[in-house]
């Protein structure tokens, strides 16, 4: 048998994913995509050698990897659950962030408590740069416009977060910046050109009918907390699709990196009009808010390496839980029947929307979206 004929035989199963090459005697062919053609042609040599031997020799020297066995399945299992608990984990130590926020109250500027937070969070910086990646990469980008509008969106979502969360009830703040899955779909449509279904749109509404049912507008008074909250999804939204946009051209420390110096250049030159010594308390709070937002970011890094992003993601619904029970022990908030339902409708719109745009092939949040994506509301 020639090299091009071992090559005809053997390209169409090399060209396969892992997971649908057929099995040979027991044993799965080892060449992946992501392997140098060297290595493929190395194969190829051992192939054809062995088919001057005979055929069953050839096919066994094509066989080289035994299959996966029942224990790596169990090991693959073992990897998702320990992915989807570490994103619960981040998701309460996220909610444990934002209640420390809402402890300290107006007692300091919301550019104060945005200032040390994010200091304090930057821990989490060295955990997302890749090994080949330079920290003078930082400022080396691809789409410098498109990364100046998600370090915008990030800034502001950070500020109206913390202006809701000093306001408003924690389960209240959650209700409303859920909404950003539906003002990504909504926004998606005339700055991405995609066309949205019957049944999002229904998600769409079923998502507003929740916040109508949590804000109750013309039965109560509608605050300032409750648009910075709204405005925070819009621009949690934002930057989601600028993400989308900018995550094949740029670098990890880049769209994280700026957002971080950003917040930190605007957010302590403005307090320096209005600065005031914060209280050792809510100094500690904020510090403790900040280092909660980088560990959090950490783990969620960790939970998306042992398992796949449309996994992970959902379990950032769980905030509503943490809501409702750290309110209720530190804060005497307790949602009545109404809130409790609106609330419900809002995540369950949340969780359709992101099962409908997974099943359409976009993938959001994608891994990338949903670690920068939560750092733009609380860096």
């Amino acid at each position: 048998m020639s090299r091009a004929g071992v090559l005809r035989l053997v390209a169409p199963l090399l060209l396969q994913p892992k997971h649908c090459r057929p099995p040979e005697l027991g044993y799965q062919l080892t060449a992946l995509p992501s392997e140098s053609s060297e290595e493929a042609m190395n194969a190829c040599t051992k192939i054809e050698a062995s088919a001057k031997q005979g055929p069953d020799l050839a096919q066994r020297a094509a066989t080289l990897t035994p299959r996966s066995t029942g224990g790596e399945a169990s090991a693959e299992r073992s990897s998702m659950v320990k992915g989807i608990l570490l994103g619960f984990l981040a998701m309460g130590i996220f909610s444990c962030g934002d209640a420390s926020i809402k402890a300290i109250g107006d007692r300091m500027t919301v550019f104060e408590i945005s200032f040390f937070c994010t200091a304090f969070a930057c821990i989490a910086i060295p955990f997302v740069r890749l090994p080949h990646e330079r920290w003078r990469d930082m400022f080396r980008m691809h789409r410098p416009g498109l990364v100046m509008v998600r370090t915008v969106a990030g800034i502001l979502a950070g500020l109206f977060s913390i202006v809701a969360f000093t306001t408003l009830p924690l389960a209240e703040v959650y209700s409303l910046i859920f909404l950003s899955p539906l003002f990504v779909t909504i926004l998606s449509i005339p700055f991405l050109g995609e066309t949205v279904g019957w049944r999002r749109a229904v998600a769409i509404l079923v998502g507003f009918a929740g916040v109508l049912l949590v804000v109750r507008p013309g039965f109560r008074e509608l605050t300032p907390g409750h648009l910075a909250a709204a405005a925070a999804a819009v621009c949690g939204a934002a930057t989601v699709l600028s993400l989308r946009a900018l995550g094949p051209t740029e670098k990890r420390i880049t769209l994280m990196g700026v957002v971080f110096v950003a917040a930190l250049v605007v957010n302590g030159t403005i307090m320096l009009f209005d600065f005031h010594m914060p209280a050792p308390r809510d100094f500690l709070l904020t510090a403790f808010a900040g280092l909660c937002g980088g560990t959090a970011h950490t783990l969620l890094m960790a939970a998306m390496r042992a398992a796949p992003a449309n996994r992970v993601a959902p379990t950032q619904y769980s905030q509503i839980a943490w809501a409702i029970i750290l309110g209720a022990l530190f804060f005497g908030e307790f949602p009545d029947a109404s809130a409790i339902v609106g609330i419900a409708l809002v995540t369950f719109a949340g969780l359709f929307t992101f099962a409908r745009e997974e099943k359409r092939g976009i993938h959001f949040p994608s891994a990338w979206t949903m670690v920068l994506g939560r750092a733009s509301r609380n860096p």
